[in-house]
């Protein structure tokens, strides 16, 4: 089945709502900051290959909206990181930083 793109942003926001409804009930997610996208979507994803492994019936998505919906996901990741939390990440956090920035660069330097 292939789903246009007000279904596809239906299905995400049905993600959505179900991952706020699992980190809100879940102390352990709470506790590790696990994004509601990412738990909603997980669970939307295993429920879809279910459903293509036992009936055969796969979905299609629009991918039209992805790169405004990754902007949007990744910003609010981006916007809701607590400075002080930054700080406690000390030297490991300003290596991986550094590292990241330097496999930035070579990627945008090789294409």
């Amino acid at each position: 089945m292939i789903l246009d793109a007000s279904y596809t942003l239906l299905v995400a926001c049905i993600a959505l709502l179900i991952g706020m409804f699992v980190v809100k009930f879940t102390p352990f997610l709470q506790k590790n900051h696990i994004p509601e996208a990412v738990v909603g979507g997980f669970i939307v994803a295993i429920v879809l290959l279910i459903i293509d492994k036992t009936s055969g019936y796969s979905f299609t998505f629009d991918a039209s909206l992805q790169s405004l919906l990754m902007l949007t996901f990744f910003s609010s990741i981006g916007l809701s990181s607590d400075f002080s939390r930054l700080i406690k990440g000390g030297k490991p956090l300003v290596l991986l930083t550094i590292a990241v920035t330097i496999l930035i660069a070579i990627k945008i330097l090789s294409a």
